[in-house]
């Protein structure tokens, strides 16, 4: 580690335990995937479904835990994508850079959508007749949780979420166990569908979905795995930060993710069969029970939004400051160049959350490009830049090879078939 890394270190307390970080990851997987992944899930068909979210899992916790190999190698702190990319790659930095910004900018785009798109229904759930009209629009619910989350986007530390991120959980297992329920226990299946029969609403799905129909919903899969533009705020804030730790935040975080997402995604299946939206909420019919899980879910998500503006904002602070100041980072920017950057972010994730409503349009185009790019790409390339060859073979060399390899192959194929599924339903 550098002298101004150890100044720097002085400065930045780790705070953080193993819980709290691993708390903030499962906040970043089990965002607005958890009500999106049974949709994938089901066009891939119940036994291809399950595969893929086994292989997607280990491919996430693989180009985590070379991320964080990655900043250890490069000894800098505190650690960003920006730092260890410029001791990688430095001619590709500043574009790094604007990929962790716009995929994180879209992700926290579309937990604003599903905000909208839930709590109408859960207001209309309580209320019924006697609702206000307001009360019932997506518009004013996207306005009236900004009041919340934006104080919470403002937050210059990940440590400052410690505890919304374990709320967060508390939200996730809530959902879990409804959607459990609701496929368990016969007598709660009644009047889903929206106040349909269960037999209009469930039936049998492939064991293997059509390929056209996979490679379309391929990015989701990636999509409910990513949150690796977060580690490196768990290199630097956890304390005692040895390899054994962090594999174990990483194990434990994307199991977690990987636990929750297939319990949701069989439950949902075993209600409604090839039925399942591309947000599964809007499956179930309105009552007190769904109403509670819509509002659990726009908890989640709200608490997620602040962890897609964290990175962001980091790196959105790099690229608009190399422009003026070739040495600036997200630690010593000044403090307008830091609220310039918060208020942009919040103000144009909110305009367009409000004009757009397609969520699986946003989850795959992102899962297609960002999430391709932070989990998969940069991961296995930028490992292999600063872990040159040697003449024994290399575990980590490798799998990091595998990494990049398979990132370079989803992006083009999954974006293909994203924007020819968009075109075909337009069309139609």
């Amino acid at each position: 580690m550098t002298a101004s890394s150890d100044v720097a270190s002085a400065k930045y307390k780790r705070q953080s335990g193993m819980f709290a970080c691993a708390a903030a990851l499962i906040n970043t997987l089990l965002g607005v995937s958890i009500v999106g992944s049974a949709h994938g899930f089901t066009e891939a068909g119940y036994a291809l479904g399950t595969a893929l979210f086994v292989i997607f899992a280990g491919f996430s916790a693989m180009g985590l835990y070379l991320l964080a190999c990655s900043a250890r190698k490069v000894g800098a702190f505190p650690s960003s994508y920006y730092v260890v990319a410029h001791a990688a790659v430095p001619q590709y930095t500043l574009a790094i850079d604007a990929a962790v910004a716009i995929k994180c900018f879209g992700v926290a785009t579309s937990y604003l959508i599903v905000i909208g798109d839930l709590l109408p229904d859960a207001v209309e759930g309580l209320l019924k007749e006697r609702a206000a009209p307001a009360l019932l629009s997506r518009h004013f619910w996207i306005t009236t949780a900004m009041v919340w989350i934006a104080p919470l986007a403002a937050q210059r530390s990940l440590g400052a979420l410690k505890y919304t991120a374990t709320l967060a959980i508390g939200f996730a297992f809530f959902l879990v166990s409804m959607v459990v329920a609701y496929a368990a226990v016969p007598s709660l299946h009644r009047s889903l569908c929206h106040g349909g029969e269960v037999d209009t609403c469930s039936g049998a799905g492939p064991a293997v979905g059509a390929p056209v129909h996979v490679l379309r919903v391929l990015s989701i899969f990636v999509f409910s795995y990513t949150c690796h533009q977060n580690i490196f705020g768990v290199c630097n804030e956890l304390r005692e930060p040895t390899q054994g730790r962090i594999k174990a935040v990483i194990a434990v975080a994307v199991a977690t993710a990987a636990a929750v997402h297939l319990s949701i995604s069989w439950s949902a299946f075993a209600t409604f069969g090839t039925n399942v939206s591309d947000n599964i909420l809007n499956n179930y019919a309105k009552g007190l029970p769904l109403t509670v899980a819509r509002v659990c879910v726009a908890l989640l998500v709200s608490t997620g939004y602040p962890l897609q503006a964290h990175p962001s904002r980091r790196s959105i602070v790099t690229v608009a400051g190399a422009a003026e100041a070739p040495d600036i980072s997200p630690d010593n920017a000044s403090a307008k160049l830091f609220w310039t950057v918060t208020l942009a972010f919040i103000g144009l994730t909110y305009l367009i959350a409000m004009a757009i409503t397609d969520l699986g349009v946003v989850l795959e185009v992102v899962g297609a490009t960002g999430s391709t790019i932070i989990s998969y790409i940069l991961p296995g390339g930028i490992y292999l830049a600063l872990h040159p060859p040697t003449d024994k073979v290399q575990p980590l060399r490798v799998a990091a090879a595998v990494q990049l390899a398979t990132g370079c192959v989803i992006m083009p194929v999954c974006l293909f078939f994203v924007i020819e599924g968009a075109v075909t339903s337009y069309r139609a």
